[in-house]
């Protein structure tokens, strides 16, 4: 509790100050373009790795192209997750966050003003529709998204993955998209209460982008399992550095 109270006494009086802008974005995001909004929140953001002393190591960033849709596929260690890709990657990406998430104080705010999309777990009919939402906004809007094909944030004690969900793949695939692998280690630490370290590393690694010329043969199982293989290799080695250390 003590870590959450020197947080509050780093950011309280700049948190309060923005609010109003979280809330003015938040109900009024037709008249902000999408990178307007998306940078408001991405300083916001990038104040808050500050106050945690967060130190991004980051690979692969090249990886993330400029000219052609893509949807990132990361492991879910935590929570902070998402506030670290935004913190990181300087163009505008959206997410697809259980339904949970739209009703957290600010977290949900900062969803909602960069057009996340919410998904209803418990609603086979509603995920689907979900999905269908999110390829066709990458269809006509070229929106690029984030999907943790986990599904939920990994709660092993050895911090190593869930099994991925060949669904999750479905919007990349079917608007031919480029599948980006992510390789996340360190974020569990961030927001754990009981942890404190004066300085949080996060390793963020983007792997080689799957083309859809690679994956046009595979089915998304195949696809989802080679992709959770792929990211399970780099993951380890990050775990194992990390007893060394």
């Amino acid at each position: 509790m003590w870590k959450y109270f020197i947080i509050i006494l780093k950011l309280g009086y700049y948190l309060i100050y923005k609010t109003p802008g979280i809330f003015i974005r938040y109900f009024r995001r037709n008249k902000y373009s999408k990178e307007y909004r998306y940078n408001y929140c991405r300083k916001i953001l990038l104040k808050i790795s500050k106050a945690f002393n967060v130190k991004y190591h980051i690979e692969g960033i090249e990886n993330i192209p400029s000219n052609q849709t893509f949807v990132l596929y990361p492991n879910h260690q935590s929570n902070y997750d998402p506030l670290a890709l935004i913190s990181i990657i300087d163009q505008p990406i959206h997410f697809i966050g259980k339904i949970e998430v739209k009703k957290m104080p600010y977290i949900g705010r900062f969803f909602t003003i960069i057009n996340s999309i919410y998904l209803d777990r418990d609603d086979i009919r509603s995920s689907i529709k979900t999905m269908r939402e999110c390829q066709k906004r990458i269809e006509e809007q070229k929106d690029n998204f984030v999907i943790f094909p986990e599904g939920t944030r990994t709660r092993k004690e050895d911090h190593r993955m869930n099994e991925f969900k060949a669904g999750a793949f479905k919007p990349a695939t079917a608007s031919s998209s480029l599948v980006i692998p992510v390789v996340i280690n360190g974020t569990y630490e961030v927001l754990d209460k009981n942890v404190r370290r004066k300085q949080y590393d996060v390793h963020i690694k983007f792997l080689k982008p799957i083309t859809p010329e690679e994956y046009k043969d595979l089915s998304t199982i195949d696809l989802s399992n080679h992709v959770q293989e792929i990211i399970g290799n780099e993951l380890e080695k990050l775990l194992k550095n990390d007893v060394k250390e």
